[in-house]
């Protein structure tokens, strides 16, 4: 019996038995806010094949959208993409850009191993690496940019500088 994801005031509780290799799972943050179709924004957990975990911000800067997990999608090779309903971007299961539209990697969240669960820092966010120019709130390769998550809703223009 597998248990549910868990949110705190700072952070988000993942059983780590509810992780498998390319299923992320989204665990809802009310305080985050929704998208403009009434999407909560939240948490997407997930590993790949080599048990490298990331913990990524489901909410696209440039849109300001939710975004999705698509397990069918394809990109290339790759199979299986988060997408921003709202525009072009797609990204890998690590949150990296898979096509030209993304300006920049996904937000992440720092992540540790608690026992059996996955503990997810909500409090401080990671800009996702450029991969554009003229790139802004974005971290440049090896200079990770860290932001902390404000209380309440994320404004609009949470994460874009």
């Amino acid at each position: 019996p597998h248990g549910h994801p868990e949110v705190h005031f700072n952070n988000v509780r993942v059983p780590a038995a509810n992780l498998q290799p390319g299923a992320p799972v989204f665990t809802a943050v009310t305080t985050f806010g929704n998208d403009r179709q009434q999407r909560t924004y939240g948490v997407w957990t997930g590993i790949d094949a080599n048990g490298r975990r990331a913990a990524l911000l489901s909410r696209s800067a440039a849109s300001t959208c939710h975004i999705r997990w698509d397990a069918t999608a394809k990109v290339g090779a790759v199979t299986g993409a988060y997408v921003d309903p709202c525009g072009a971007g797609r990204w890998s299961l690590d949150g990296s850009v898979l096509d030209g539209t993304a300006t920049k990697d996904m937000e992440e969240f720092r992540t540790r191993r608690d026992g059996d669960q996955v503990v997810v820092d909500i409090t401080r966010v990671l800009l996702g690496a450029c991969r554009a120019e003229p790139a802004t709130g974005c971290s440049r390769e090896g200079a990770p940019l860290e932001r902390a998550v404000p209380k309440g809703v994320l404004p609009p223009d949470f994460a874009t500088n």
